[in-house]
């Protein structure tokens, strides 16, 4: 990032070729016979001459900002996307399509406490952009999905903010959610509580949609930088798992299954005896080969059959033979507890390890839980989601998995047993408080920005929850949400205490 033009000077062995349009050069392109002046954002891609081709391509990255950005700074980390004047980064069609962009993260510093776009960033790469949701893509402050390029617009792992190095990343956009942390809590419990959830970070982010530089119209507010859902060892870990791959034990694993939105029998799998949806995430529906769908459909059907049969209880023979009955069980306490209105039945992950059992996870997607939404019941504290008068509307077949579950007592009894067991270690209340607090003060700085930026805080934002008006600050949402949780974990309690 750059505040004032500057002159570039590219040296190298050999004829040198660049461009100034992000489009990798050629020998057609103009060759570097002196100083190249730097005076908007750009990407600087040379490469040598070498015979009939190029080779050895590099890039430069270059954003230009407003002189007055130099001095700004956060006690979070700052991130700069700049998308050189692309706005087909917002496109909601489908399929969405990488935009390539330039980002820039930089983050805080340990003597100062802060971050400053005028210091050297952390991490400066090629990436692609797109939109990302569905009802959500319709809000004035968008989410992305990010992913970090090579120099041949390939997937490069790098570590940014300390994660695990992995190219696939999303930048969440908390906007009807005004406290700015409910994924970033049910994430932090889910991981707590020894279910792996993706890492996160909260970071203030600069976007720029236009040729110009980045101004502070450019600011987007408080975002969550977050790891996409996807197969690896520090993500989902289940194995890799090729086309080839066609006999067991290696066509056993490992697969990654979503219940959501868009489903085609060409994107996914329809069991036979309930119906049930689940669309591919890992393999890709590109990518899975027809022994591995062939192999997943047996396995499913072969599962609910043992679920709906007359031993569906008995260990050896029912449907404790094809699942981990224990991550059935703390996934359905987590959407219970946020009483998340997507729970069960959309961004809703399951996955299955090579000779394991299937298993339910990565919890997705909480904003509308923690008492925000006003549907599905979604703002009461008494009374189980699966049990709302309209459920399971937005998936009609994606819960018949859990109505049998809950038909044998010994899973009643282990669930009711997890939770007292989560009561009183990861999930005691004071520990949770504090979760609470911590992030709202490491938030309240920013947050004030953010609603600068997005002014929302007393106005409906859809699904927001009745007496939106009368929560008109920061800390009134902050409290309403402690409040909530407070009185829904009591009713649990309740209805969950030893007999």
């Amino acid at each position: 990032v750059f505040f004032h033009p500057i002159t570039l000077t590219v040296t190298g062995e050999g004829t040198l070729h660049y461009t100034l349009d992000g489009e990798r050069p050629t020998l057609e392109s103009p060759t570097v016979d002196g100083p190249i002046m730097i005076e908007e954002s750009t990407q600087v891609r040379v490469g040598i001459a070498d015979g009939t081709s190029l080779r050895d391509v590099t890039t430069g990255l270059f954003v230009i900002a407003a002189s007055s950005l130099s001095e700004r700074v956060s006690n979070l980390p700052m991130m700069v996307v700049d998308t050189f004047g692309d706005e087909r980064v917002d496109d909601e069609g489908r399929p969405r399509t990488y935009r390539s962009v330039v980002g820039a993260v930089f983050e805080v510093d340990d003597a100062s406490g802060k971050a400053g776009l005028g210091g050297e960033p952390a991490f400066v790469g090629r990436a692609g952009l797109h939109i990302r949701g569905n009802s959500t893509a319709g809000y004035p402050k968008k989410q992305y999905s990010f992913e970090t390029w090579d120099e041949g617009d390939k997937d490069r792992d790098v570590s940014i903010l300390g994660f695990p190095a992995d190219s696939d990343w999303v930048l969440h956009a908390p906007f009807a959610d005004k406290t700015l942390m409910r994924n970033y809590l049910m994430y932090t419990w889910s991981n707590r509580m020894g279910r792996y959830a993706s890492r996160t970070q909260f970071i203030e982010l600069y976007l720029n949609k236009d040729d110009g530089p980045v101004t502070e119209e450019d600011y987007a507010g408080v975002y969550v930088f977050m790891e996409k859902v996807k197969r690896g060892s520090s993500r989902v870990n289940v194995e890799s798992l090729g086309e080839s791959e066609s006999t067991e034990p290696a066509i056993t694993g490992g697969y990654i299954l979503e219940k959501g939105w868009n489903f085609s029998e060409e994107v996914g799998i329809r069991t036979e005896r309930l119906g049930d949806e689940l669309l591919f995430t890992y393999p890709k529906a590109d990518a899975i080969s027809s022994a591995q769908r062939s192999y997943l459909q047996g396995y499913l059907d072969d599962f609910e059959s043992a679920l709906m049969g007359s031993d569906f209880d008995n260990p050896e023979l029912g449907y404790e033979k094809y699942i981990d009955v224990d991550s059935f069980i703390d996934h359905h306490l987590l959407v219970e507890l946020a009483r998340n209105i997507d729970g069960y039945v959309l961004s809703t992950y399951v996955h299955k390890a090579r000779g394991g059992k299937l298993q339910m996870g990565p919890i997705w997607d909480y904003n509308g839980a923690l008492g925000n939404p006003d549907y599905f019941e979604g703002w009461l504290t008494e009374g189980w989601h699966y049990q709302n008068p309209e459920f399971p509307a937005d998936n009609p077949n994606a819960y018949h998995w859990y109505e049998r579950l809950m038909e044998d007592p010994a899973f009643r009894t282990r669930y009711s047993a997890r939770w007292r067991e989560l009561r009183a270690s990861h999930f005691e209340m004071s520990s949770l408080m504090a979760d609470i607090e911590e992030t709202a003060q490491l938030l309240n700085e920013a947050a004030g920005r953010n609603f600068q930026r997005w002014n929302i805080l007393g106005e409906y934002v859809w699904p927001n929850a009745h007496g939106f008006e009368e929560r008109d600050t920061y800390q009134k949402e902050i409290d309403y949400m402690k409040d909530w949780i407070v009185e829904r974990f009591a009713w649990m309690d309740a209805q969950l205490a030893e007999p």
